[in-house]
């Protein structure tokens, strides 16, 4: 029977009925780093990536697990064989400072280690072509956004902002400059998602270097657009730039390319998701249909 289900440091239980430490400082303070990843034909998606990702985050913060990679691939696997959710799976997988008194800055304990599913429905195809609406947002989170990490309240208050206007994402940017010289508000990425435009046929993206989270699905889909001949570079660009952009889409684990089809409360191009935007989309979704090119992992 399907069943969204959840691992905590070796026991496996429902969901519903998981529990952690009251005393784990990723309670208190954050303190901890995840991952979300998904499925195709129920083998995970990238999972070389995510791990990587995961232990640059994890060597950032101090923090050390008794698994090995192979140990955590063997978990993953049976998990989301013993969920057996439809169509798809959302694997998280989160690893925190674990349980010590508050008033301890650098807790010696050893670290928990979470990681439940949840049942990933694909994004409709009518929404992929019509695309959705976004909002700009100023970037208030911590100067450390390429670290993977709990501290995620910016992030969701964009959103619930971004949902009060009816929009599906928000897009943030940093201000550049001071004195008397003109601030450019430079886009750095989605509160979920990074970020791409497409001006005159040439694709660009925010680069990662340290004002955003090198999203894996971003990575992917910049491999699928310039496997097809697409001119894709990594490059700043202001939010008044984005909002001339010829078209805008992003990227998540979720919601793979999405096209953007309004901004602020502006069409982009049409008013709908853009054609290349389409393109590359469909590219991406292809290559990862090749489930055997997927699933390919150096342990």
């Amino acid at each position: 029977m399907s069943q969204e289900l959840a691992w905590i440091d070796g026991t496996i239980t429902p969901v519903e009925e998981a529990r952690v430490p009251f005393l784990d400082h990723g309670y208190f303070f954050g303190y901890g780093v995840y991952e979300a990843m998904r499925t195709y034909g129920g083998r995970i998606f990238a999972l070389q990536d995510h791990f990587d990702r995961l232990g640059k985050s994890m060597k950032v913060l101090g923090l050390s697990i008794d698994l090995s990679w192979a140990d955590l691939d063997k978990v993953l696997v049976d998990l989301i064989a013993q969920s057996d959710l439809r169509p798809e799976t959302l694997v998280y997988l989160q690893v925190t400072r674990g349980p010590a008194l508050r008033r301890v800055v650098r807790p010696e304990t050893k670290p928990v280690v979470s990681i439940f599913t949840s049942q990933l429905e694909p994004v409709p195809e009518e929404l992929r072509r019509q695309g959705v609406k976004a909002i700009s947002l100023p970037d208030q989170r911590w100067r450390r956004p390429d670290i993977k990490s709990l501290n995620l309240l910016p992030n969701v208050l964009a959103r619930v902002q971004a949902e009060e206007a009816g929009a599906h994402e928000a897009i943030f940017y940093l201000a550049e400059g001071g004195g008397q010289e003109a601030k450019v508000l430079r886009v750095t990425e989605g509160a979920m998602s990074n970020v791409f435009a497409v001006f005159d046929g040439v694709v660009m993206t925010p680069p990662a270097d340290g004002s955003i989270l090198a999203g894996v699905t971003r990575l992917k889909v910049m491999q699928s657009a310039a496997a097809h001949g697409v001119n894709i570079i990594e490059k700043h660009f202001s939010v008044e730039e984005l909002r001339r952009a010829d078209e805008i889409f992003i990227s998540s684990t979720g919601t793979e390319a999405l096209g953007i089809a309004r901004l602020d409360g502006q069409d982009v191009g049409d008013g709908k998701a853009g054609p290349l935007s389409l393109q590359i989309a469909e590219w991406f979704l292809e290559d990862c249909s090749r489930i055997e090119k997927i699933h390919r992992i150096n342990l």
